[in-house]
């Protein structure tokens, strides 16, 4: 099911945003919308360039930060979501997915930071996710 931020955005897909010049509203959306069709590559270029043109919006860099990991792009992903979460560290999703990213690229030891800091804001990690980093079989210092 489409949701209206999505069925804008893919009314303007077929122009990839170019008509909306600086509105970073609009290549969010459009972002969005180019998810949903599972077209997440464009979907990336749309969200960097709502986050080029409105550095400052968490909201945005997130979404970006999501699609570059399901794009593939975890180093990117990572480095985004960091940015993210100095901008607004209360985020608890964002920390649990960048804890999951981390994993996948068998930061162990950075993970086990992140998944320090969720303890001290209260953050809930899945139980896997916990095992995991506690788990001797993945690298220790």
């Amino acid at each position: 099911m489409k949701t209206e931020a999505a069925e804008e955005g893919a009314s303007v897909a077929a122009g990839r945003g170019e008509s909306h010049g600086g509105r970073p509203g609009a290549h969010f959306l459009l972002g969005a919308a180019l998810k949903v069709q599972q077209d997440v590559g464009a979907a990336v270029e749309a969200y960097r360039r709502a986050c080029e043109l409105d550095p400052r919006d968490v909201a945005m860099r997130v979404d970006l930060g999501l699609a570059l990991a399901e794009n593939g792009d975890v180093a990117d992903a990572i480095g985004t979501l960091r940015i993210a979460l100095e901008m607004n560290p209360d985020m608890a999703h964002v920390r649990v997915r960048l804890v999951e990213l981390l994993c996948d690229t068998e930061a162990y030891d950075v993970a086990r930071a992140e998944m320090d800091r969720c303890r001290e804001q209260g953050i809930t990690l899945p139980p896997d996710l916990v095992d995991l980093l506690a788990s001797d079989s993945v690298q220790r210092p």
